[in-house]
């Protein structure tokens, strides 16, 4: 997948856990608002790094500023969708089912 957009805020370096051993590695968070984007919601963007390259992470944070206009490159196997304010959630009964 590729997404084309600008920057709503300046980039952030910080630590994740990658797996169930709490591993750590410094990823990259980006908030991109899409070129081709029906509503104007920025997309958060990830970019892990390898162990140890805390300062390059960091260097690529400052270099990227809020109305900066970039691309960027994933696989569409690592996209997940994040719904932040959920007004109400419904619990469906088996006959209720839409499956």
């Amino acid at each position: 997948m590729e997404w084309d957009g600008t920057l709503t805020r300046d980039a952030q370096a910080r630590t994740k856990a990658i797996d169930a051993q709490g591993h750590m590695v410094p990823v990259l968070i980006v908030h991109v608002r899409l070129d081709k984007a029906a509503d104007k919601n920025p997309l958060c963007l990830e970019q892990p790094f390898p162990a140890g390259h805390e300062a390059q992470c960091e260097a690529a944070a400052r270099r990227l500023r809020k109305g900066m206009r970039v691309s960027a490159q994933g696989p569409r196997a690592h996209i997940h969708i994040k719904q932040e304010h959920v007004l109400h959630i419904h619990v469906h009964q088996p006959e209720e089912s839409t499956v």
